[in-house]
């Protein structure tokens, strides 16, 4: 006959392949454990990364990693929730840490009316399944976030300009449509490829996309403005501009402002002038009001020649 363990792991297993979130996994996994096991209350308490919210007794079960039974509550227990359930009508209960990947996920709190309900065979069946769940518990979370980056993704990758999702390793998972015709290939072909086949990124500059530094590469005959951030503990979500002709105007700008024989100025529809570059003091010898001049009026004020194309020839 099987054991009423294995029966509730199959159940447990059942749950996560039909629950929808992982806050009604914990609900049906409660109902599922109380009810197979003769118990008149199961909780699930989520641990977050950060232990924010967590009272001092769910610290101690954290701290110690192990069971804490007391079969005899009462108003003297030795912390407030288990005076609590005393005060609820419940007369014995354990508290236990579930654990997966090396780290506390969450806080079993089993509960009876019945005073020495947990004895140790009780208590290693609890425990065994608890650490079972764990491993269930971090599957069903971790198919719940990629659900929510894939929608996620689906939407942002709209953009027109190139996005890619890839590893922390380099290796990509996504790209829209503009990053395929950035590099003239398809979904399936980039698929697992390191992004280092198609840009020139290495290792160090994955890390620093992770951490929001905005980078800038060459590609061909462009230059490339990429700018990422962590997508998860192990993915990256990077965008990518065309950064070729901001840096040709940077160029031209800063020529134009240390050049020593020609001046840049910005002119209205009407002619006149609304702005020039840093060096036009530098360039014409002398302080000179610009304020609603002309082209015509500024070269007929200092006497030489004026071009209208850079550099002048």
């Amino acid at each position: 006959m099987e054991s009423i363990e294995s029966i509730l792991l199959k159940e447990v297993f059942e749950l996560a392949a039909s629950s929808k979130d992982l806050n009604s996994l914990l609900t049906l996994a409660s109902g599922a454990v109380a009810a197979r096991l003769g118990l008149d209350k199961v909780l699930f308490d989520k641990i977050d990364s950060n232990r924010n919210q967590i009272s001092q007794f769910q610290e101690y079960i954290i701290n110690t990693l192990k069971p804490y039974v007391d079969n005899k509550l009462s108003r003297y227990s030795a912390f407030p929730e288990l005076i609590n359930y005393f005060n609820s009508g419940y007369k014995s209960g354990v508290v236990l840490p579930i654990v997966a990947e090396s780290r506390p996920i969450l806080i079993l709190t089993a509960l009876s009316k019945q005073e020495d309900k947990f004895n140790d065979e009780l208590v290693q069946v609890i425990s065994e399944i608890a650490q079972v769940f764990g491993y269930v518990f971090v599957s069903h979370s971790e198919h719940e976030r990629n659900l929510q980056l894939a929608a996620f993704f689906d939407a942002t990758f709209n953009s027109p300009f190139p996005q890619i999702l890839l590893k922390n390793n380099g290796k990509l998972i996504k790209a829209n449509k503009a990053f395929l015709e950035l590099v003239g290939k398809t979904q399936k072909e980039i698929y697992d490829q390191h992004i280092s086949n198609f840009l020139n990124l290495t290792q160090q500059d994955l890390d620093n996309l992770a951490n929001g530094k905005e980078l800038e590469i060459k590609f061909n005959e462009s230059v490339l403005s990429i700018s990422g951030n962590a997508a998860g503990s192990n993915l990256i979500h990077a965008t990518i501009k065309d950064a070729t002709q901001q840096k040709q105007l940077e160029s031209v700008l800063t020529a134009i402002n240390t050049a020593e024989k020609e001046a840049f100025l910005l002119l209205d529809e009407s002619g006149k002038i609304r702005w020039a570059s840093t060096n036009i003091k530098s360039v014409v010898g002398s302080d000179v009001d610009l304020e609603g001049k002309t082209l015509a009026d500024l070269s007929d004020d200092l006497s030489f020649p004026l071009c209208n194309t850079f550099p002048c020839e």
